[in-house]
């Protein structure tokens, strides 16, 4: 039931974090994972304190579970 409810996670998670996700929209690169990238307007925030580090790190957490819940059966079977 769990997948179930992930079915429509990323538009959750930008409603969730829509500081963050404002921010996201102003990276240099679409494709932006916010951990490492130059022109990441996110990490930008964060080392600026307009961001918290305990959003941060949920944010990371809960982008890497719908990363993980987006897989097919088999891909998750080779990934455990």
């Amino acid at each position: 039931m769990w997948e179930l409810g992930n079915i429509d996670l990323q538009s959750g998670i930008d409603a969730t974090f829509e500081e963050i996700s404002r921010f996201s929209m102003q990276c240099r690169y679409r494709n932006c994972t916010h951990i490492h990238e130059d022109g990441c307007v996110v990490l930008s925030a964060l080392k600026e304190g307009k961001i918290s580090m305990e959003l941060y790190q949920s944010f990371l957490k809960l982008k890497k579970e719908s990363v993980y819940y987006g897989m097919s059966y088999s891909e998750k079977k080779k990934k455990r």
